[in-house]
């Protein structure tokens, strides 16, 4: 019998995991350099910790389980919950502010769809210990440049604020334990119809009457000035609400400071359903519409680490949709800007032929000598004719052939050929190792 991978899931071959490697490295150096450090957390947590962070409804949309123990677990949905789990058990030792980031794999159970599958990748950068909007700016700067360091321009990160939105519902005469009801139908408004939008939000706990006013709010975007002038002037007279304005307009222009201004705007529909949000949100949208929608997103949670018993710890942070983001990169209209598959090959460096049963410990010893200064080369192992080899290096991709034993000089010369070019030089052994290195990037001798 042969199995298939199990639905929502794939199998991911040599090239792409190249490609998205390549991808993953560019932008975790990114991330690290704004001062983060690597994390790996457990592929399951227990079932509470999701419960803690998401609610109930939660156990519906993961890979929820009792183990042999009758322990309740779930394979973990995001990288944020772990992570904050771990901080709220670490925190008294850890120096403020925490720079936390990983790359790692997460499962969700739902219908798989574009760009989302049941198993996927999340890189995530979270940053715990600071209030600041100068924090808020930077994880957003930081979340921009994490796609502009593979090439990726065809962008904006929309921003908007939890604690407004809640604030400007409340003075529209949502009742507060309604809130986040309201909050969440905001959040499905790209993904319905006008009037199951509309049937939603009244169904939420939104007054009929407010309907008008809430459209006008939730269509604010563009220049962030004009915005937050337009929001003064029809809610600023609620404290709370001023606060918040002011709070973004500290953002947008510390973001301006950090040259990401053309990159963002206000967006008042974006909601992000998650209740743990307290206050900043972002969002990055490609500029040209895509079936598999927005590459990423995040904003502030100022009191998910207290949930996990850790005292109560400011914290914002980004999650980037990896999955979603190779799809973009691959997309014939960006490729032009990052083609990540021009800069590896998929095949070895070298491969290293063997002539014969007397050439094989003078393979071995090249072979390793090559791997030892980090080039990857790979060795013949079936005792196949000159003819066969050549043809099984071409398969594989080897930019190189090295015939280790023919025609040597004192063991010194090597002869070798150049699979593009199909040229062939004798080389001597020293000077084979240095020109692999240029090109491979290998360590020192």
């Amino acid at each position: 019998m042969r199995f298939a991978p199990p639905r929502g899931t794939r199998d991911i071959l040599n090239e792409e995991c190249e490609f998205r490697r390549a991808v993953a490295e560019k932008i975790l150096t990114t991330i690290k350099s704004y001062g983060y450090q690597e994390i790996i957390t457990p592929g399951f947590e227990e079932l509470q910790v999701f419960i803690e962070k998401a609610g109930e409804d939660i156990v519906d949309k993961i890979y929820a389980f009792q183990d042999k123990g009758g322990r309740d677990l779930g394979l973990r949905s995001d990288m944020t919950a772990s992570i904050a789990r771990y901080v709220a058990r670490a925190t008294q030792d850890l120096p403020k502010p925490i720079r936390l980031c990983s790359y790692d794999r997460v499962w969700r159970y739902e219908r798989p769809r574009s760009g989302r599958s049941r198993e996927f990748w999340q890189i995530n950068a979270e940053l715990f210990g600071s209030s600041s909007s100068v924090a808020d700016a930077e994880m957003v700067a930081c979340f921009c440049d994490c796609y502009q360091s593979v090439g990726f321009d065809d962008f904006q990160v929309h921003i908007s604020h939890r604690r407004l939105l809640e604030s400007i519902l409340q003075a529209l005469g949502v009742q507060i334990d309604r809130t986040q009801a309201v909050v969440r139908a905001i959040d499905k408004r790209a993904k319905l119809t006008p009037d199951k939008y509309k049937s939603e939000l009244l169904r939420s706990g939104l007054p009929a009457d407010q309907l008008e006013r809430l459209g006008r709010f939730v269509s604010l975007k563009g220049n962030w000035a004009d915005v937050l002038a337009q929001t003064n002037q029809a809610f600023g007279a609620e404290e709370i609400v001023a606060a918040c304005l002011r709070e973004l307009k500290q953002i947008m222009v510390t973001l301006e400071s950090f040259g990401k201004g053309p990159n963002c705007k206000l967006d008042f529909s974006l909601a992000r359903g998650f209740d743990y949000y307290t206050g900043v949100l972002c969002e990055c949208v490609p500029t040209h519409g895509v079936a598999y929608g927005s590459l990423g997103g995040g904003g502030r949670y100022d009191d998910l680490v207290s949930v996990f018993g850790g005292g109560a710890l400011p914290a914002v942070g980004f999650s980037i949709g990896f999955d979603r983001l190779i799809l973009a990169l691959t997309d014939q209209q960006q490729r032009q800007s990052f083609d990540a598959r021009s800069a590896y090959r998929t095949g070895p460096d070298y491969y290293v032929a063997v002539l014969g049963e007397f050439g094989l410990a003078r393979s071995i010893e090249v072979a390793s000598l090559l791997r030892e200064h980090g080039i990857v080369a790979e060795m013949e192992l079936n005792n196949r004719s000159l003819r066969s080899q050549l043809d099984h290096a071409n398969r594989i991709q080897a930019r190189y052939v090295v015939f280790p034993g023919e025609k040597e000089s004192d063991g010194v010369l090597i002869r070798r050929r150049d699979m593009h070019a199909g040229k062939e030089e004798m080389v001597e052994l020293g000077a084979l190792i240095d020109s692999a290195m240029r090109r491979s990037g290998g360590k020192d001798r």
